[in-house]
This record gives C-alpha cells, structure tokens and sequence, in this order.
C-alpha cells in the first residue's frame, strides 16, 4: 500500500504545483488529468499566477521573520549586562533598606502576597523595573540615594545602562513590529494559495486512484509516493487500571500483540461504542478495515495492561 505524502511547506507545495503543470503541458491533449480539471474547474493557469503572487508573499514573510529574529537578538545581547546588575541592585536594596521589601514596591518591584520579591520572566516587565530604578536613583538628591554605595563600589554607569535599557526596548519594539508584519504576510499568503493547495490535493487524489495499481506513475508528476510499511513503526502501549486509550494511524493489515498477562477488550474507530472485541493475554489479532483508530480499554482495577501495534 502507498500513500501519496503532501508536501508541508508552501515551497514544496508550490515547487509541486510547478512540476504538476510541466507535466501537463508536456502531455498536451493526451493528459489524463485535463477533463478531471474541466469538471472540477481548475484552472492550472490561473493556479500558477496565484502561486507567483504568494511567493511574494513568502519572500516578504520570511525576510520579516529573520529580522524580527534579528532584532530579538540585539535585545538580548543589549539587555543581558542591564537585567544582571538589576538583580544585584534589588538584593542590595534588600539590606540597605532594612529588610523591609515592601519599600521595594517604590523601585518598580513586584512583592507577592507572602512578602517575598518575585522576578518576571518576560523582556517588557524586566525592562520597566530595570528602567524605575534607574529613573529612582536618579531622581534622589546627590548622595542620598540608598543605591549609590552598591554603584559606587561597584563602577556602575547608570548612564551607559539606562541608554542600553531603552535600546533594548526599541529593538524590542522591533521585533513585534517585524513579527506583526511577518503574520500579515503569512494571512495573505494562505489567502491566495488556498485554492491552487486545494487543486493540488485534488489532482494527486484523482491520481493515485486513476492509477490505483501502479502508484508509481503519479511520482511522475512531481509527488511524493512513499510505501505505508517504510513508514510504519512498532509502537508499545501501556494502559493503567481501568483506563483507556486510543490509538490512530493504524497500519492497516498489521497485528496488535498482547505483552501482558490479563484479557483487554478495544473498540473499533476514536470513541468507546459498538462491539468489545476481547484481546486474551499473550493474543495476536490482526488489524484490518475499520481499524485505522481503536480505542482499547483496561477493565482490570488493579494491573496496568501492555501490547504492541503498528503505526505510521
């Protein structure tokens, strides 16, 4: 058995719907597909015309993305000396303010309800408390500050690290923006594409049964025919005391083998209804039509059960 394997990304789609359409002006008038694309009114022309509008669309997506992704980058390296020091600063404060951290809230942290200070994990939230403190200190008479013995000692230029703060932010900025228009670009291209990738189904459907016995033709025409059982794998499953479970992709033809010492009972198709078929501890039974999803149950209340199927 072989199955005609979709390409997941709208460059193979579309490298697909190329050779789909060379193939068929090779063919001419003695293409199998022409009067299957006249009832379903596919229009391989204009296919391809959509195609090249939603390659731009990509070319746009991918070049928003790689500099939203740019600009993640210079946030991270621009931001990572600023929130380092901003945490030695708030455990400074700590001390230096008494042991009294709710004096902390007037920095720009965040206390929880049991007194303790907790840290955001997100670049907005770390940047606002990292650029509080800073306008804080600042905002102190000179010398008054309780942060100045910790910036003295230490060398740090609140300058230099408020400047970083908000290019970090900026680049930030940037790369929601990018994002925001990569998303854009993304919505448009499946727009325009959504026909052609419907056509391009249709067509690889019609011929895989056109030429049910000899799938190997349909590769001709630029798809991917791969063999069910190069794909298939052993899959083993256990299932606790009475619970259940379902299992899809099933190879078809394949055996489901108990590896276990108590009788279990599965139900053809995703959903516990119709005929309990009982599997008996150490059985094989054979997986044929219907049972491309089982759904098996456990009735036993105190041992897990196990067995092996094949899946793809």
């Amino acid at each position: 058995m072989s199955h005609n394997k979709f390409p997941s990304t709208f460059k193979g789609q579309q490298d697909l719907q190329i050779a789909i359409n060379k193939k068929n002006i090779s063919d001419a008038d003695k293409s199998v597909i022409n009067a299957y694309m006249l009832t379903k009114g596919i229009v391989l022309a204009t296919d391809i015309a959509n195609g090249i509008l939603a390659a731009g669309r990509e070319t746009n997506r991918i070049l928003f993305v790689g500099q939203s992704e740019q600009a993640t980058i210079t946030r991270n390296t621009t931001f990572k000396p600023v929130w380092s020091r901003t945490l030695l600063w708030i455990q400074f404060l700590k001390i230096n303010l008494g042991g009294n951290v709710k004096l902390l809230t007037d920095w720009g942290v965040t206390i929880d309800v049991n007194g303790s200070v907790t840290f955001p994990t997100d670049f907005p939230s770390r940047a606002i408390i990292s650029g509080k403190i800073i306008a804080k200190h600042t905002a102190y008479t000179a010398g008054t500050s309780p942060l100045l013995p910790f910036i003295t000692a230490n060398g740090d230029d609140l300058v230099i690290l408020g400047t970083a703060n908000t290019a970090a932010i900026a680049s930030n900025d940037l790369s929601v923006q990018m994002g925001i228009k990569s998303s854009i670009e993304t919505a448009a291209r499946k727009k325009l594409w959504a026909t052609s990738k419907k056509n391009i189904r249709l067509i690889g459907d019609f011929l895989m049964k056109l030429f049910a016995t000899d799938t190997s033709v349909v590769a001709e025409w630029g798809f991917n025919i791969v063999s069910l059982a190069s794909i298939a794998k052993l899959r083993t499953v256990k299932i606790k005391p009475t619970l259940s479970r379902t299992i899809s992709s099933i190879y078809l033809g394949s055996k489901l083998t108990s590896t276990c010492k108590n009788d279990f009972v599965y139900y053809q198709g995703k959903k516990i209804s119709g005929a309990a078929i009982t599997v008996k501890a150490g059985e094989e039974v054979g997986l044929n039509k219907g049972c491309s999803s089982i759904t098996v149950v456990n009735p036993s209340d105190l041992d897990n059960i196990s067995f092996t199927v094949v899946t793809t």
